[in-house]
């Protein structure tokens, strides 16, 4: 994962949004925003990014606001794939059989070979 555009407010909440692997329809259905364009709108924007979204982008991506409005405050990527680490672990704790478990993992160490 790599941040490119940290020129501006809409650039930098592309680039988390991209770097995390996350389309603008299901970010706007985790945000309860109406529909993807309103993402699409922030990103470009031509929509004022409002505080209670702010917030969220803050949270879901764990960077600060100062960082989002202004660029100050480096972002770290390896605060990205530490939310993407979190999230993984969650879904792995939640598995109850010891099979799917081992499917898990295995499908992850198919991705990881992918990845190469």
């Amino acid at each position: 994962m790599e941040i490119r555009n940290t020129e501006t407010i809409g650039g930098r909440i592309r680039e988390l949004r991209e770097a995390s692997g996350i389309g603008q329809k299901e970010l706007a259905a985790e945000f309860f925003l109406s529909n993807k364009s309103v993402i699409s709108a922030y990103e470009r924007e031509t929509r004022t990014l409002p505080i209670d979204v702010l917030l969220k982008y803050s949270e879901r991506f764990q960077v600060s606001t100062d960082w989002i409005l202004k660029g100050v405050d480096e972002v770290h990527v390896n605060t990205l794939q530490e939310a993407g680490v979190e999230e993984i672990e969650k879904l792995y704790s939640n598995l109850k059989s010891a099979e799917v478990r081992a499917v898990a993992v295995a499908q992850l160490k198919a991705l990881a070979l992918l990845d190469r």
